[in-house]
C-alpha cells in the first residue's frame, strides 16, 4: 500500500543533461556557451527550442534582454549539426520581433547593411517578413506558397494584331480593372515605424 504507482505521463525532463531555463537571461547564458564546453551541445539546443516560447509568454525581463538575445542569435552558425536549428533559430527571432519590435527591428536592420555574410542578410530579411505578416495577422501566406500567376492582373478580350509599318504588335484586350472603393485604415504600428 505505501508503493507510488508510476506516471506513464513523465516526459523524462528530469532526465536531461540542461535543464530548461526559466528565465531569458538563463537562456542567453545557455546560447554563449563556448564550443569547448562539455555540455555546448545540450545547452545551445535546449536554448533554441525554449528561447521562442519563453518569448511569447512575455516576462518581466523580456525588455532588457531582448537585443542581445537577437544580436547572439543573428551571430549563431550550426556547428554542432542541430536538428531543425534554423527553423528554431527564425521562430525565437520572429516571436522578438513581434514583442520587442521597437528595438529589434533596428538591430535587424543595421545588421542586414552591416558586412556580413548573405545568410544573415536572409535571415534578417525573412525574420522581418514573418514579423509583419504576424503583426497585421495574416498567417495565411506561411500556410501555402504564394504563386506570382494569382496576382497578375486579368485581361479581358481577344487577341489581335496591329501593323503599323515594319513592325507587328499583338493586343490582347483592355485591363479589367476591379471596382474597389479606396477604404482610409488607422495603422496602429505608426508610432512603431
Amino acid at each position: 500500500d505505501d508503493l507510488i504507482p508510476l506516471s506513464l505521463e513523465d516526459n523524462e525532463e528530469d532526465l536531461r543533461e540542461t535543464p530548461k531555463p526559466v528565465y531569458l537571461r538563463n537562456c542567453l547564458a545557455l546560447l554563449l556557451t563556448l564550443e569547448s564546453h562539455p555540455q555546448a551541445i545540450s545547452r545551445q539546443e535546449t536554448g533554441l527550442q525554449c528561447l521562442e516560447s519563453l518569448v511569447r509568454s512575455r516576462p518581466h525581463d523580456l525588455p532588457d534582454v531582448a537585443v542581445p538575445l537577437t544580436q547572439q542569435l543573428l551571430r549563431m552558425e550550426n556547428k554542432f549539426g542541430l536538428e531543425n536549428f534554423d527553423d528554431l533559430l527564425l521562430k525565437s527571432l520572429v516571436s522578438l520581433a513581434v514583442f520587442e519590435s521597437h528595438f529589434i527591428g533596428d538591430v535587424i536592420v543595421s545588421d542586414i547593411f552591416d558586412d556580413c555574410s548573405l545568410h544573415r542578410r536572409i535571415l534578417g530579411l525573412t525574420t522581418l517578413e514573418l514579423a509583419a505578416q504576424e503583426l497585421c495577422g495574416n498567417k495565411t501566406l506561411q500556410q501555402g506558397s504564394v504563386v506570382a500567376r494569382d496576382y497578375l492582373p486579368k485581361v479581358a478580350g481577344n487577341k489581335k494584331l496591329v501593323e503599323s509599318g515594319n513592325e507587328t504588335t499583338r493586343y490582347w484586350g483592355k485591363l479589367r480593372h476591379k471596382n474597389t472603393s479606396k477604404v482610409t485604415v488607422v495603422n496602429r504600428f505608426t508610432a512603431i515605424a
